[in-house]
């Protein structure tokens, strides 16, 4: 088996997983989100399904509340797969309202089927995660990344002792002013993980 390289998205996920009764990671297919469930270290005490397991996919369509039930929070890998077991989520959650209960995952854009989109509004919160980035495929993921760092701590301030604003370079080039940064910012309501 190949090493397992940790995901820039596992902080977010472990936050939503915190707050939210119900965690969706989408994505396109082939980006790991299968190994993200089963190989990243704060997944680990969460019971795992997969309904590319047929048997579990057949027993997830019989019986949906039964088949959440659980004694351990739920993870469905390729919970699209079962439109039937979203209403039976939804009546878990109204019933119980606990951080963490479900985590599902799948390639199909959860927000555009609309019974998904119905049975779990209000109780989930859907997080995309890409192809692996510059940091996951250096195995960096530890240190915040410098854009949050950047606008969390206000690194640069509007303007220097000499009147001018700070300047973001790379191999000697200015690549951005930190007023457009500042600027930007101000627009963008989200800054993606």
């Amino acid at each position: 088996m190949t090493d397992y390289y940790p995901r820039d998205i596992a902080e977010a996920v472990s936050n939503a997983l915190e707050n939210m009764p119900v965690v969706v990671v989408t994505g396109m297919r082939q980006t790991g989100k299968t190994t993200f469930l089963c190989s990243q270290s704060e997944l680990g005490d969460r019971s795992y399904v997969s309904f590319d397991d047929f048997a579990q996919l057949e027993s997830a369509k019989s019986d949906p509340d039964n088949f959440i039930r659980r004694d351990k929070p739920l993870t469905i890998d390729e919970a699209h797969k079962c439109p039937e077991i979203f209403t039976a989520i939804k009546r878990a959650v109204d019933k119980e309202r606990i951080p963490g209960q479900f985590l599902l995952s799948g390639s199909a854009n959860f927000s555009v089927l609309q019974n998904i989109t119905e049975s779990l509004a209000g109780r989930s919160i859907y997080l995309a995660i890409h192809p692996f980035n510059r940091r996951e495929v250096q195995r960096q993921t530890a240190p915040e990344p410098f854009i949050k760092k950047f606008f969390k701590n206000q690194m640069y301030e509007m303007g220097s002792d000499h009147g001018e604003c700070p300047t973001i370079t790379k191999w000697g080039r200015t690549t951005v002013n930190a007023r457009q940064l500042r600027m930007y910012a101000k627009k963008r309501t989200v800054l993606e993980a």
